[in-house]
């Protein structure tokens, strides 16, 4: 593989440092900033083409930008809260875990009340903008069980997180678990399993949108681990240079008002 990942383990450990010598609102702007990318990057991944400044007034609960509506900035909390609630599970050790919380994804995620239960699809829709195969809808509940099995495996626990988490999103998007949001509720699941490992999120960026969608083509997940690690390096990188220019500033604000 091109991206190493001794070195984005290395890179991930200059960025907690990096944090540990600023003042933690640096970190929260941080997040905030990633948040944006995040929703951002995934709403065109599925089609949906946002404005930054859009995003920023739904998050900061102002009036719609223009050209804009208010359902448009529901949809972007709604994203926002499944956000937070993947950042506080990663966070709790004895938190919920497997099926359950991927149904919880969904629920949080899912535009249509009557779909939030965690209910899987119950048949193969006949139109997608991508072809790759699918699961059959009876195959459903049984290929999720054996994918948490397998990250519960002792095989699953001698890897890199990033091949995990690489390996999940494989074969949720192949196993496609719900009728809507099943790549949206993928990628937070995901990104989930990299944020409780302690890493950033891995945000497949807008213009990879056609090379994502062909990594699913191939049965394993190699493509689809190559596309995440270069999408970790670029957010580790991204945020390094963010905090740098948070210090910089302060120390060039200091420095005036001295």
């Amino acid at each position: 593989m091109a991206s190493d990942f001794f070195t984005i383990q290395e890179k991930m450990r200059e960025l907690r440092a990096a944090l540990g010598r600023v003042e933690p609102f640096v970190e929260r702007r941080l997040n905030t900033a990633l948040d944006v990318s995040w929703i951002y990057h995934d709403s065109a991944l599925e089609g949906d083409v946002l404005d930054g400044d859009e995003i920023v007034a739904a998050l900061e609960s102002q009036p719609p930008v223009q050209g804009s509506t208010e359902q448009v900035s529901r949809r972007i909390r709604m994203v926002k809260a499944a956000l937070d609630a993947a950042r506080r599970e990663a966070r709790q050790p004895d938190g919920e875990a497997g099926i359950a919380l991927l149904k919880k994804f969904h629920a949080l995620l899912s535009p249509d009340p009557a779909s939030r239960g965690g209910r899987y699809r119950r048949v193969s829709p006949a139109h997608r903008t991508y072809f790759h195969e699918i699961a059959k809808p009876s195959r459903v509940s049984y290929l999720l069980r054996r994918l948490f099995a397998w990250l519960e495996s002792e095989e699953a626990r001698r890897l890199h997180p990033l091949r995990v988490a690489g390996e999940a999103h494989h074969r949720l998007v192949l196993i496609s678990p719900f009728e809507d949001c099943s790549g949206q509720v993928a990628r937070l699941y995901t990104n989930y399993l990299l944020l409780s490992k302690g890493f950033l999120p891995a945000i497949i960026h807008a213009k990879d949108r056609q090379r994502y969608y062909e990594t699913f083509i191939p049965p394993d997940s190699d493509e689809l681990i190559e596309l995440m690690a270069c999408s970790l390096e670029n957010s580790i990188g991204s945020s390094l240079r963010f905090v740098e220019q948070c210090r910089a500033a302060r120390h060039n604000a200091s420095g005036r008002a001295a």
